[in-house]
């Protein structure tokens, strides 16, 4: 307990006083802090008169250190199920919390948010190093889209289990996901999650990524219809084997196109020149009873906009960053610079061995918290002398 009661004083009052005086004789440590009290918080209290009566400034600030606990906590508990998930050496870890706060600060998030980002992709896994990029990704697609986090990393995870993409493909993904979305006036939200609905077939159709997004963006599909989307694919892809030796030919000299993308759009050519009885017929040959969406799916070949969004993918690195320092100036961006800019100040000035050791002596937390409002409020009504004596009553609590 007294190790509790030596970090609170030295923390929250920052004196100078050594705190095994209080053991001893209490009453004249309560005199020597008194005056490191009032030199301390005179210079705060003439600072803030002149906006704040004393009454609201105490209370601030009282406030303030009871949301500092909270966000203390928040990272805490971030920390504690990161550590379960991985094991990793203490340096690590600490390595990895002295940067995740400007991470979050950069991104417009919280630094516990990105945490358990990097939780859940570790439980995926990958390493804490590559956790933490593939956080970074998540949260910035998340943070773009408005797509909760889980749903973010389980778009990112699908396509790059899908497509074999490595984790520093992530932003890159992430890149044609937002520039897409905003290029084709399509939702990028809703983007990501056809993709995520379509990965795995469409890597085994032989598309890589770029022509898989180029076609669901061309093609404005929506979520909802993913399933007769890949339905529809899947139809032509088992027409266009049984009609390789017809005289239509889709095949170049090695017997083959890699991909669905390269057969359509093959298709899309000999389509552009055949007349309207004949566009009908090759459509229901090769999509059966998705004719129409097939039809509108070899229209958007040949128009060349799927094309256009094969390119606008290829080329859209830098567009999330970008886009997201755009939003930084958003009011949503900025209250997630102060949660992690106050995150980390909470974790600085209130360690998470400070409330594990008011937690382990038994006493709650916000508990002890409201018994420091209750010490400090007189400082603003009846001057420092009364608030020690309040501070003297806290103290006596541990004894």
């Amino acid at each position: 307990m007294k190790n509790t009661l030596d970090l609170l004083l030295k923390t929250i009052l920052n004196s100078d006083i050594p705190t095994e005086d209080l053991s001893g004789e209490p009453l004249k440590a309560l005199d020597s802090l008194s005056i490191s009290l009032k030199e301390q918080f005179s210079q705060i209290f003439q600072n803030l008169s002149g906006y704040l009566s004393s009454d609201v400034t105490v209370k601030f600030l009282t406030d303030q250190f009871k949301k500092m606990a909270e966000e203390a906590y928040a990272i805490d508990s971030a920390v504690y199920e990161l550590h379960n998930a991985t094991d990793e050496t203490a340096k690590k870890y600490e390595d990895y919390l002295s940067s995740v706060f400007d991470s979050a600060y950069s991104l417009g998030t919280s630094a516990s948010d990105l945490i358990r980002q990097a939780t859940e992709w570790t439980r995926l896994g990958f390493s804490l190093d590559a956790a933490t990029k593939l956080s970074e990704a998540s949260s910035l697609y998340s943070g773009l889209t408005k797509v909760d986090s889980h749903n973010a990393i389980y778009t990112i995870s699908e396509a790059l289990k899908a497509f074999n993409l490595e984790v520093s493909d992530s932003i890159p993904l992430v890149d044609s996901l937002i520039g897409l979305g905003k290029q084709f006036d399509t939702d990028s939200a809703y983007l990501g999650e056809t993709l995520k609905n379509t990965a795995s077939f469409m890597s085994e159709a032989g598309n890589d990524i770029h022509q898989t997004l180029a076609m669901l963006a061309g093609s404005s599909i929506a979520p909802q219809d993913t399933g007769e989307f890949v339905d529809m694919l899947n139809t032509a892809r088992s027409q266009l084997q049984e009609m390789k030796n017809e005289p239509l030919n889709l095949w170049n000299d090695t017997g083959s196109y890699e991909s669905i993308y390269e057969q359509l759009e093959a298709i899309s050519r000999i389509y552009s020149e055949l007349n309207s009885s004949d566009r009908a017929n090759l459509s229901e040959s090769l999509f059966a009873s998705h004719a129409d969406s097939g039809n509108a799916l070899l229209q958007a070949f040949e128009s060349g906009q799927i094309q256009e969004a094969y390119e606008a993918s290829l080329n859209s690195v830098g567009t999330a960053v970008k886009e997201q320092e755009y939003q930084m100036d958003s009011l949503e961006a900025k209250a997630g610079q102060l949660t992690a800019a106050f995150q980390s100040l909470s974790n600085t000035f209130l360690n998470s061995g400070f409330l594990k050791g008011i937690i382990d002596a038994g006493t709650q937390g916000i508990k002890i918290l409201d018994d420091l409002t209750a010490a400090l409020t007189p400082l603003g009504t009846a001057g420092l002398g009364t608030g020690l004596l309040g501070i003297q009553k806290f103290i006596a609590n541990f004894a």
